[in-house]
C-alpha cells in the first residue's frame, strides 16, 4: 500500500480504500457509507445492519454517532498508518516536559498508538505521565472547571504519539491497578484525527469509577457522559459518579456488576440527541435487569450542554438534584407521609425481633447511630460488660438497619491506625485527608487504652479537622514529621469487656451495659435454638418483617435529608426534665446534661418527617423530651457514679448490701461479698473476676476504698463511699 500525502490524498477512492483495509461496508445511505466504528468499542454489541460510523463518499468526512469521533480522509489514513507528512518525524515536536509512548521506533498498531514493550509497567507509565503534566495542560484542565485535587485524584497525564499531543486518564481495574489509558486529543486538534483512543490500543471499554463504586458500597450513583464530567460531578459532591469510557451510546449490561449495592440511579448525559438515546438505553437496561433500583433522569436547563457547562454557568448541586431531576422508573421515592409517629415502645418491639431484653441499651444505641446523619450532633456509646453478655450482638444487630456504605465494622485497630488510613484528595486545594464525615464506626472489642487516647479528640467534636503529627523513620534511619488530617465527625460505638475506663473516655460517651439476668439467658437460648435449627426460615421471617423493613426505609429517608441542625426551641424544658432525674449539682453533671440533650435530639430525628421546618432543620417537640427522660433514667445512676451499669448493680446489690447488713462501719471483706452473692443466687462468685475487674473498677470510680484489717493484717476491708437509696 502506497503512503498517502497531500499530493495524492484527493484522488483516494474512499470506498475502495476501506475495502482494501478489510472494513466491512454495512450500508450506504444518502451518499454516506455506514460502517462499524473504527475508533472505539461503539459497535461491539451491534447486530445486523446496526452501525454508527458514517463516511461521506465524496470527501471522506466521517462522524460516529455514538462516540463522537470525527475527521476526514487525512485522519482516516493516519488511523491506518498510511499517512506520510513530508519532512516530519515523530520526535521533532517532543519536549522534555511531555512523556512519549514506549517503543516509538517500532511499527504502530492499527489504532495509531505505539505498542507497549513486554516489560512496560502501565501503572508506572501512567504515574510518569501524570508527574510530567505540563503547566499548559494543567491550565486547560482548570479552565474546564477541574480543581487541582480532581486532577491529582484522576492522575491525568500528558504524552505525544504520532505527531499529536494527548491527555491520558487511567481507567482502573482495581484500587491500585490500571486497566488501560483513555487518551483525549490535545485541545484544538479535534479535526486532526480521532478525538479519543485507548492505550495500549484496542477497543476496550469500561465503566470509569466502576470498581471504586463497588468498593464504596454506595446506594446512590450518578451516571455521567465522559471522564471529565465524572470528575466535575465528584468535586461538587454529587451522588457517586461514574461514566462510560466509550461514549453516550455505550452502557454494557456487564457493568451492572458494579451496581450491586445501588438503590438509586441518576442519569445525566449530554443535552443532545445522542445523550437522549443513551439515557433511554440505560433506563431500559435498569428497568429490565434491576427493577429494584429507583431511576431519575437529569434534564439540563435550556442552553446547558453538559455537566461541565452546568457548573461553569453558576448552577449548584442542589439545583441539579432537586429542580433538574425527574423520577422515571423503579420503586417510587420516599413518601414522608408513610412514616407515622414512632414512640419508644414501637422501636423496642422492632429491635426485639433479633435482640432479646436490653430494652434501653438497644434503643439508645439505635438513636445514637441515627445521629450519624447530623452535621455535628453525633453521639458516642460505650458498651461495657462481661464476655458473652451481648455487647457485640446489640451493636451488630442494630447496625443492620443502617446503610452498609456508612458503616465500618472494626475488629481490631492499633493506636495510630486512624492517623494512617488511606487519605482522599480535597478537590479544592489538593491536600489529603482521612474522611470520617457522617460515618458510623463500630469497634468490636477494644482493650487498647492507647487507642482510646488517640480517639479522644475525634470523639470530642472540637473541630471539623483534627491534625495529628507523627514521626516516621526513613530507609536511612532519618526522621521526618508526617501530618495526618482527619476530617468530619463520626459516631463511635465501642464494645469492651474492660470496665476500668479512664474518666476522659467516659465523659465523651454514654456508657451502657447489657443485662446479665437468668431470664435474658433463657430467652436468648431459645432464640439461638430457633435460628440454628432452620437458618433459612429464620432469615426469611426477618426479611418479611414489615416493622424491620419500615425502620430501614425510615433510616434511609433520614439520611437523604442531609440534616444540618436539630434545634431545641425551649432549652428550659430539657433542663427541667434533666433535673427531675438528677439534680445533685455534681461536677460531672455538665457532661451528663450534654448527653441528655443528645438523646432528645436523637429522639426527634426518629420522627424527622414530622419535625422539619421550612429550612430543613429538625425541631424538637415535648414528646421527644419524654423519650429521652425514660432512656436517661435507665442510665443516670451509672452516669452519676461513673460505673458501667452492671458494675453499678453489683455494687448496690452485693457490696453495699453486705456492708449495711454488717452495720458496724468497719468495712467488709471480699469473702463477705461472696457470701452475699451466694445467698441470692445460690452459686459461687468468680473470685478472679472480683479481684481483677470489679474491685479495681470500683476503686477507680472512687465508689469504695480499701483499708488494712486491724484484726487480720493479711486481709483488707472494703468501705463503700457512695450511698444508694
Amino acid at each position: 500500500m502506497e503512503k498517502f500525502n497531500r499530493n495524492n490524498i484527493e484522488s483516494m477512492d474512499i470506498k475502495q480504500y476501506l475495502i482494501s483495509k478489510g472494513v466491512q461496508i454495512v450500508g450506504e445511505v444518502n451518499g454516506e457509507l455506514k460502517v462499524h466504528c473504527l475508533f472505539g468499542g461503539c459497535d461491539e454489541d451491534s447486530r445486523g445492519d446496526e452501525a454508527h460510523l458514517y463516511i461521506n463518499l465524496r470527501d471522506g468526512v466521517y462522524y460516529c454517532q455514538k462516540c463522537g469521533a470525527k475527521g476526514n480522509k487525512v485522519t482516516l489514513a493516519q488511523h491506518f498508518d498510511d499517512w506520510e507528512r513530508l519532512g516530519w518525524s515523530d520526535n521533532t515536536t517532543a519536549n522534555n516536559r511531555v512523556g512519549t509512548l514506549p517503543n516509538q521506533s517500532k511499527p504502530k498498531n492499527k489504532e495509531g498508538i505505539c505498542k507497549m514493550e513486554k516489560n512496560t509497567d502501565i501503572n508506572k507509565f501512567s504515574e510518569k505521565l501524570h508527574l510530567q503534566l505540563s503547566a499548559e495542560a494543567e491550565e486547560y484542565l482548570k479552565n474546564r472547571g477541574l480543581m487541582i485535587g480532581s486532577i491529582k485524584y484522576a492522575k491525568i497525564g500528558e504524552l505525544e504519539s504520532g505527531g499529536r499531543k494527548w491527555l491520558s486518564i487511567p481507567i482502573m481495574k482495581s484500587a491500585n491497578e490500571v486497566s488501560f489509558l483513555k487518551l483525549r486529543c490535545w485541545p484544538g486538534e479535534e479535526d486532526s484525527g480521532p478525538k479519543y483512543k485507548n492505550y495500549p490500543g484496542g477497543n476496550e471499554s469500561d465503566l470509569y469509577g466502576g470498581q471504586e463504586l463497588l468498593d464504596s458500597k454506595s446506594e446512590e450513583v450518578l451516571i455521567t457522559e465522559g471522564e471529565f464530567d465524572r470528575l466535575i460531578a465528584r468535586q461538587n459532591s454529587l451522588p457517586f459518579p461514574v461514566s462510560s469510557t466509550a461514549g453516550a451510546g455505550t452502557f454494557k449490561q456487564d457493568w451492572l456488576k458494579y451496581f450491586a449495592k445501588v438503590r438509586k440511579v441518576y442519569i445525566s448525559l449530554d443535552n443532545d440527541l445522542q445523550g437522549e438515546k443513551g439515557t433511554q438505553k440505560i433506563i431500559e437496561l435498569f428497568s429490565q435487569e434491576r427493577p429494584d433500583v429507583t431511576i431519575n433522569k437529569i434534564t439540563y436547563p435550556q442552553g446547558i450542554k453538559d455537566m461541565t457547562d452546568f457548573f461553569k454557568k453558576g448552577y449548584d448541586a442542589d439545583f441539579l438534584l432537586e429542580e433538574c431531576s425527574e423520577y422515571v422508573g423503579g420503586p417510587e421515592p420516599f413518601d414522608p407521609t408513610e412514616f407515622k409517629e414512632m414512640g419508644l415502645e414501637e422501636l423496642d418491639n422492632i429491635l426485639s425481633s433479633t435482640i432479646v431484653s436490653d430494652r434501653f441499651a438497644k434503643c439508645i444505641v439505635f438513636l445514637a447511630m441515627l445521629t450519624t446523619y447530623t452535621e455535628n450532633d453525633q453521639m458516642n456509646i460505650y458498651l461495657i460488660g462481661p464476655s458473652a453478655s451481648g455487647k457485640t450482638h446489640i451493636m451488630q444487630e442494630v447496625a443492620k438497619y443502617f446503610p452498609e456504605e456508612d458503616i465500618e465494622m472494626i475488629a481490631q485497630a492499633s493506636p495510630t491506625a486512624f492517623k494512617h488510613r488511606k487519605p482522599i484528595i480535597d478537590p479544592e486545594n489538593g491536600k489529603t485527608y482521612v474522611d470520617l464525615e457522617r460515618k458510623l464506626l463500630l469497634l468490636q472489642d477494644v482493650q487498647n487504652t492507647a487507642l482510646m487516647e488517640t480517639l479522644r479528640p475525634l470523639m470530642s467534636h472540637d473541630k471539623k479537622e483534627t491534625l495529628y503529627l507523627t514521626t516516621d523513620r526513613g530507609k536511612k534511619s532519618e526522621f521526618s514529621c508526617k501530618e495526618s488530617i482527619i476530617r468530619g465527625f463520626a459516631t463511635f460505638i465501642i464494645c469492651s469487656a474492660n470496665s476500668k475506663m479512664d474518666e476522659q473516655e467516659s465523659t465523651r460517651a454514654i456508657v451502657l451495659s447489657p443485662e446479665v439476668t437468668k431470664e435474658k439467658v433463657k430467652a436468648v437460648k431459645e432464640m439461638v435454638n430457633r435460628r440454628v435449627a432452620n437458618p433459612k426460615e429464620y432469615e426469611e421471617k426477618l426479611v418479611k418483617n414489615k416493622g424491620r423493613q419500615n425502620l430501614m426505609e425510615r433510616v434511609r429517608y433520614i439520611k437523604s435529608l442531609k440534616i444540618e441542625s436539630v434545634i431545641i426551641p425551649n432549652p428550659d424544658l430539657t433542663l427541667t426534665a434533666f433535673n427531675q432525674i438528677s439534680n445533685k449539682n455534681q461536677a460531672g453533671e455538665q457532661r451528663d446534661i450534654a448527653h441528655f440533650n443528645s438523646l432528645v435530639k436523637a429522639a426527634a430525628m426518629l420522627n424527622a418527617a414530622r419535625r422539619m421546618d421550612d429550612y430543613g432543620n429538625i425541631i424538637v417537640k415535648e414528646e421527644d423530651i419524654d423519650i429521652a427522660v425514660e432512656l436517661w433514667s435507665s442510665v443516670s445512676k451509672s452516669a452519676e457514679t461513673g460505673l458501667p451499669l452492671y458494675i453499678y448493680d453489683f455494687y448496690r446489690n452485693y457490696v453495699l448490701a453486705a456492708y449495711k447488713d454488717k452495720n458496724n462501719g468497719t468495712g467488709i471483706t471480699r469473702m463477705e461479698i461472696c457470701e452475699k452473692y451466694f445467698s441470692i443466687h445460690r452459686e459461687a462468685l468468680d473470685d478472679y473476676k472480683l479481684r481483677k475487674e470489679i474491685i479495681p473498677t470500683l476503686k477507680l470510680a472512687k465508689a469504695i476504698k480499701e483499708v488494712v484489717n486491724e484484726s487480720d493484717k493479711k486481709t483488707k476491708l472494703i468501705i463503700p463511699l457512695i450511698d444508694i437509696d
